[in-house]
């Protein structure tokens, strides 16, 4: 199940402030499509003015359709909320690549339903989930409220092709700021943001440092942006950064997706101000990696990403001895050069 599967709408955002390493504001102009668990289309504009509030335009949307398999909620909101900030919270029993208490190749597809079918739909003012069921697959997305920032959380699985037991997880943490209600049509006004100690404490478990202390020297490590093509990405003013580790003997990839910043000649990425994506399978069964990066769905394809070693100063043992404090507040710097577009 992709990302927008356990969601059932899309929100379409463009926002007008850039942010970087050298600290420009964390909300970026940006044209993207970011999934929340949300009843209403929210659609960001581009402003023509140089304000730093972006401006909306809401839409309602019918509710998405039900099948007989569609998951209803036994557990209260609060009870819900507990549970699956706990599991966000506090992976300890369940180390990589178990995810939330599921672990591929052993979980069958009746207990992995089983848990998403608790949640259903559940909203109140600071809190919203969605479980949904597709098939041969299903998922469960969080998005809750600190002060003004919403902070999102979905998770899926997969089942094999056998049909009985789970073979991929996913998770895609990432957060959004609240403008407040549209003064006309009352529907939130949100907005990607980055760099947030709300998203860093919450994802504390999955945090660069923390990986790396805990798994050790990653097989591979690639990075990434987009090229520059003149006209090709219009109006767009945000770039990604992917940062992907790879831990092929323990049974997953993780991606730490920034905002691209430009120094000097370089571009940079800040891990420590990232988005991130975790896709895990079982090691000792035989998933293809063309299947793996399916689901993963980077940020930026996987064959588009080069090895640290080829376009930074960095390799992965110097990586992996510079990023694993988790005090460090470093940026990955790469040349721009190596980036453009081929004539």
């Amino acid at each position: 199940m992709r990302t927008s599967h356990i969601t059932s709408f899309i929100i379409t955002l463009l926002v007008m402030s850039v942010a970087s390493c050298s600290g420009f504001d964390s909300t970026p102009a940006i044209d993207t499509q970011v999934t929340i668990a949300t009843k209403e289309r929210i659609i960001l504009v581009q402003p023509t003015s140089k304000s730093t509030i972006p401006a909306f335009f809401q839409t309602k949307l019918p509710p998405p359709e039900q099948n007989d398999k569609s998951p209803f909620p036994t557990l209260s909101a609060e009870e819900a909320k507990i549970l699956l900030l706990e599991l966000v919270h506090n992976p300890k029993d369940c180390p990589l690549p178990c995810l939330w208490n599921l672990q591929p190749g052993q979980t069958t597809a009746k207990v992995a339903y089983d848990f998403v079918s608790q949640f259903g739909y559940i909203k109140t003012d600071e809190l919203e989930i969605v479980s949904e069921y597709f098939g041969n697959s299903g998922g469960v997305g969080i998005s809750h409220k600190m002060d003004d920032i919403h902070i999102v959380t979905d998770f899926s699985y997969y089942y094999s092709q056998s049909g009985e037991v789970v073979n991929l997880l996913h998770l895609y943490s990432y957060t959004l700021k609240d403008y407040g209600a549209d003064p006309i049509t009352g529907l939130p006004q949100l907005a990607p943001i980055w760099a947030t100690e709300q998203f860093n404490q919450e994802m504390q478990s999955y945090l660069l440092s923390t990986i790396l202390k805990l798994y050790g020297l990653p097989d591979e490590v690639l990075v990434g942006t987009w090229l520059e093509e003149a006209d090709y990405y219009g109006s767009v003013t945000y770039r990604p950064f992917s940062l992907l580790l790879l831990y092929l003997q323990h049974g997953f990839i993780i991606e730490y997706q920034s905002i691209r910043g430009s120094i000097g000649e370089d571009y940079t990425g800040c891990p420590y101000e990232s988005h991130i994506k975790i896709t895990t399978w079982s090691p000792k069964d035989n998933v293809s990696m063309q299947e793996i990066t399916e689901k993963a769905s980077f940020t930026i394809s996987i064959e588009s990403l080069r090895p640290i070693d080829e376009v930074t100063d960095l390799t992965v043992e110097s990586f992996y001895l510079k990023f694993r404090d988790e005090k460090t507040r470093l940026c990955i710097h790469t040349p721009a050069k190596l980036w453009q577009a081929l004539p």
